[in-house]
């Protein structure tokens, strides 16, 4: 991917929003996309499905064969033991009193060779910028399998060092391209089990997407006052980003994604034209 997308508040747009009572981990994600996304989702959590144990590693789809008996067949698992996402207690997660608690979620395939540098960026963005704590942000790494998960691993040990190193939640997954529907399930555990509720914000975005808040705030404090405003929706606007000469030039992982994409624009925008 060669720029980048960033979602700021006012104008039209794209829609932050709290959704109370209703899973908001799927909105605007259709339910064949990958681990990666499809698109940035900013809402409320809600308990009403707490799901099923999170000490699954697997994952697998159930299919009727000719006899009508079920087939279940297997998509993959994650790496290693079952992780348990435990974030710490508000009071030990550097947030203020006023700060709404913020929980961003996202994937990384192995098999985009700009996934390391746009990771480096979205961590970058999101725990030094918009203030998340690294201890509320969780990632799936699709590693893949066979051939493709091969020729990824050096992507996969990069993303897993800058995870490790930042201390963020990570686990890899190994196996065909993951369901957003499925990986929507798996993080709905380990938030439920992790004592996360309606009062909480989530965040899901992909790795080329990062949420902006307005100036001098950063996400936290930005949806602590939506919280004491008493508002459920924040009408939001998609701000493509490229380069100084307008072109689509690849990630890096060095500097921020500002200063390597300065113009902010609307891309196709304009309408009508070529």
């Amino acid at each position: 991917r060669g720029g980048a997308r960033e979602r700021g508040d006012g104008g039209p747009g794209g829609v932050p929003s709290r959704i109370d009572g209703v899973s908001t981990l799927g909105t605007g994600h259709p339910a064949d996309a990958s681990a990666s996304g499809d698109g940035a989702t900013t809402g409320k959590t809600t308990r009403d499905d707490p799901g099923s144990g999170a000490g699954s590693s697997a994952f697998t789809s159930t299919r009727l064969s000719r006899g009508g008996a079920p087939l279940s067949i297997k998509r993959g698992r994650f790496r290693g033991h079952a992780k348990t996402f435990r974030p710490p207690d508000r009071e030990l997660s550097g947030l203020n009193a006023t700060d709404a608690r913020v929980f961003v979620l996202a994937g990384a395939a192995a098999s985009d060779p700009e996934a390391p540098a746009l990771l480096d960026q979205f961590l970058t963005h999101y725990v030094d910028v918009a203030r998340v704590p690294a201890s509320h942000v969780m990632v799936v790494v699709h590693a893949g399998e066979g051939a493709e998960g091969a020729e990824g691993a050096d992507a996969v040990d990069a993303m897993v060092s800058t995870l490790r190193e930042r201390r963020v939640f990570h686990e890899v997954w190994e196996g065909e391209a993951l369901l957003f529907s499925a990986v929507a399930h798996h993080w709905e555990n380990h938030l439920a089990n992790a004592g996360v509720d309606e009062e909480d914000w989530i965040v899901v975005a992909d790795l080329d997407e990062h949420v902006t808040p307005p100036p001098g705030q950063t996400v936290p404090s930005f949806l602590g006052s939506v919280d004491e405003m008493g508002y459920s929706l924040v009408r939001g606007a998609w701000v493509d980003r490229v380069a100084e000469s307008g072109e689509l030039v690849k990630a890096s992982g060095a500097g921020s994604m500002s200063d390597a994409f300065p113009l902010r624009c609307s891309v196709g925008a304009c309408g009508g034209g070529a």
